[in-house]
């Protein structure tokens, strides 16, 4: 699944969608923790990022990452990754 984010520039940037944590690859890029929106209506605003970071490697940092269970206890259920 695909999923469009804008930037601060205007500029949109299509994030791959994971739903759970995953056997990562040692590739770098942009990575957020994202509370899902209600897709059908989209009554809840849509998803809201409650993390976002940069990585040389999705595979050292999400093997384990620190702030992945206050994400899901604050909702988070996707992750979404931009390859840079």
């Amino acid at each position: 699944m695909i999923f469009s984010w804008q930037g601060q520039s205007g500029h949109w940037y299509e994030f791959d969608v994971a739903r759970s944590k995953r056997a990562w690859e040692p590739k770098g890029g942009v990575y957020m923790f994202v509370k899902p929106g209600d897709y059908p209506t989209m009554e809840a605003g849509g998803p809201v990022a409650l993390y976002i970071a940069q990585t040389n490697s999705f595979m050292d940092a999400l093997g384990r990452h620190s702030m992945w269970g206050a994400a899901q206890a604050l909702g988070a259920g996707e992750i979404h990754l931009l390859e840079i």
